[in-house]
């Protein structure tokens, strides 16, 4: 996960306050949710297209 978002091991424990690897935590929970998110609209679209093409 840390490579995904742009940092490395080095980053975080040595140059990154407590502070800031919170924000960074809360930020990427918030990016993790939206993409969950969007998956599950993406389902839900598919899911009432393949209910449709039946009638």
């Amino acid at each position: 996960m840390l490579s995904e978002a742009g940092f490395d091991y080095e980053t975080v424990f040595y140059h990154m306050t407590q502070e800031e690897i919170l924000e960074a935590n809360t930020a990427l929970d918030m990016q993790i949710e939206a993409r969950n998110q969007q998956i599950a609209a993406q389902q839900a679209e598919a899911e009432m297209r393949r209910r449709m093409g039946r009638r």
